[in-house]
């Protein structure tokens, strides 16, 4: 292109007269160089390429906050094409391992939870983010949150980031706290205290709390907390006690140490003993946050997810911090929630991570959190919140870097399984709970699964 403007620049000027051979330089003046003027600017075509997001399929607001992502992502991004792949939840978990085996997998792959990067990249299924993310079209490491990037860190390199966080709260029913005359709780509550005032709370068909003598507890009417026999519950008790479900390297499993023995001591006596947590699955479908809203129990663990049902139900309620063991004073919380990776040998890998970008960053994690979908996992997109007052509390909890997570959580049944055995056991309406007997057996559980399972190198 510059060779041709120059002879039209010279084809003009001989016309013009302006340049001839009998025009000639005056002595006394070096000559004058000129440049030919620089070509307009051309924009090169964009090459158009084409990635797979594969993803659980989702309906009502989850789906329209995908869709609308999806499309802003594609007005910012006309030449990449994204093709989707949503399957069914039990479907997902079967097809996309044995596509990403058979070389044919997705290229971007939505995980809905983060600790799957175990579960991933353990089959050397997930390419590793970090030249990524320290690149030149990279992220800030130091806009994260406390504890949330290294749960997608298998190897020592990071194979997934956070897209949603999600974490528990005590949710509390004022009008039951003040018919009860209990005072609301506070930041420094410890398990006793919870239990000195579920005791308060828990009433038979007569009206009588748990501490009066003439309490019949087969007749309960109202309970004072609600105990999930999933992990995501008994978590809190299990590390603010000091213990855990496994070691650091996740080599062994840890569930038959004094710690774990004594948290599900407390956890099971809530039920067993004090009867003021209902029996497994005594409430039928009617548990969690859905017993909250129809007034069966007083206290509940519960996730900001539920924020907008439980104000929408009419209850009079609030939430605070969770508790802690008064010895051990420990704050720990139950982190989950969504993360996206790559997978491994991605064909147009620059492609993948501008999308992985979008979707890890502030625009699209601020419109998860808006829909009640998690919290933002980046300081950034957290400042430009605005959080209610109960939305507040997790929001604390979450920069105070109260998180954490199992590793290898439902892999293998390393956590899951063990659970079972534990919460059966110590649950169950009749059954008389030897704890230390039972966390003995849930060890040994959890240490044969681990033996299949891959190390966290």
């Amino acid at each position: 292109m510059k060779k041709v403007m120059n002879l039209l620049l010279v084809l003009v000027l001989l016309g013009s007269g302006l340049l001839t051979g009998c025009v000639l330089a005056t002595p006394s003046a070096p000559p004058v160089e000129t440049e030919a003027p620089a070509p307009p600017p051309t924009t090169a075509p964009v090459e158009e390429v084409t990635i797979t997001f594969a993803a659980v399929a989702e309906s009502g607001t989850s789906l329209e906050v995908r869709d609308k992502a999806l499309e802003k992502f594609a007005e910012e991004h006309p030449n990449i094409i994204v093709e989707r792949e949503e399957l069914p939840h039990a479907d997902f978990w079967v097809k996309i391992p044995a596509e990403i085996a058979a070389g044919e997998g997705p290229d971007v792959i939505l995980l809905p939870y983060l600790e799957q990067a175990v579960t991933f990249a353990a089959k050397g299924a997930l390419e590793p983010l970090d030249s990524f993310i320290d690149g030149p079209n990279g992220m800030d490491r130091d806009d994260w949150l406390p504890e949330v990037l290294k749960y997608g860190v298998y190897g020592g390199e990071t194979r997934v980031l956070p897209v949603s966080v999600m974490l528990h709260a005590l949710a509390y029913n004022k009008d039951m706290f003040d018919a009860a005359g209990v005072p609301y709780p506070t930041d420094d509550w410890t398990w006793d205290d919870m239990l000195a005032a579920a005791k308060k709370l828990t009433l038979d068909a007569s009206g009588k709390n748990a501490e009066d003598p003439d309490f019949d507890p087969e007749t309960i009417t109202q309970w004072g907390i609600y105990t999930w026999w999933w992990n995501s519950d008994f978590d809190h008790y299990l590390w603010t006690f000091g213990g855990d479900w496994m070691n650091e390297d996740a080599t062994e499993c840890t569930l038959d140490s004094p710690q774990a023995i004594e948290a599900i001591t407390f956890y099971g006596n809530l039920t067993q003993e004090h009867h003021v947590a209902p029996y497994l699955r005594e409430l039928g479908p009617a548990h969690g946050h859905p017993a909250f809203m129809e007034g069966q129990v007083a206290m509940v663990l519960t996730g900001p997810n539920t924020v907008p049902d439980i104000d929408a139900s009419g209850v009079n309620w609030d939430v605070a911090l969770v508790p802690r063991d008064k010895d051990v004073g420990e704050a720990a919380n139950m982190m989950f929630g969504d993360g996206i990776a790559m997978v491994k040998g991605a064909e147009n890998q620059e492609a993948a991570w501008e999308l992985i970008k979008y979707w890890a960053g502030p625009e699209n994690t601020i419109a998860l959190a808006q829909a009640g979908l998690g919290f933002p996992p980046s300081k950034s997109a957290m400042d430009q919140m605005e959080v209610s007052p109960k939305t507040a509390i997790y929001q604390k909890m979450l920069e105070e870097g109260w998180t954490r997570a199992i590793r290898a959580t439902d892999y293998a049944g390393i956590v899951i399984n063990p659970c079972n055995t534990m919460m059966e056991g110590a649950l169950s309406k009749g059954a008389e709970p030897d704890y230390e007997a039972l966390m003995k057996a849930a060890n040994d559980e959890c240490n044969l699964a681990l033996q299949d399972a891959p190390a966290l190198e």
